[in-house]
């Protein structure tokens, strides 16, 4: 892991490296190395920019707003999850993470009721 990161920490510093991955794939990674090293704060940033560099990079969507809820900006990972369905985006994770993320702020049952009738319809379209 600290290998990986170092090596994406070089291509991020413009230090020689065999460039073979998009500049968005190399921030992904490198925001899901500083996750596994359970660095939200650097996790979030560099999802962050890998949506930036390539904003329709598979599950980047998702993970950013998985990395806000696990530091508690609850409204934050909604507002990301809400988008992920919108655009039908990472839907099967992005509905279970949206029911987490209600759930870890107490909404009532009737907005959990109406978040899933929303997930049933897009699980539909999968």
């Amino acid at each position: 892991l600290g290998n990986a990161l170092s090596y994406f920490e070089q291509f991020e510093d413009g230090k020689p490296t065999s460039r073979i991955f998009l500049e968005g794939t190399v921030y992904f990674w490198m925001a899901w190395c500083y996750g596994k090293k359970k660095d939200c704060l650097k996790e979030e940033e560099y999802y962050r920019k890998s949506l930036e560099a390539l904003p329709v990079g598979e599950n980047t969507l998702n993970n950013l707003g998985y990395s806000l809820y696990k530091q508690r900006k609850f409204k934050e990972a909604q507002s990301v999850f809400e988008d992920c369905l919108r655009q039908n985006r990472d839907v099967r994770y992005a509905a279970n993470n949206l029911v987490r993320t209600l759930l870890a702020q107490g909404k009532r049952m009737e907005r959990l009721r109406e978040s899933s009738k929303s997930m049933s319809v897009l699980s539909q379209r999968i």
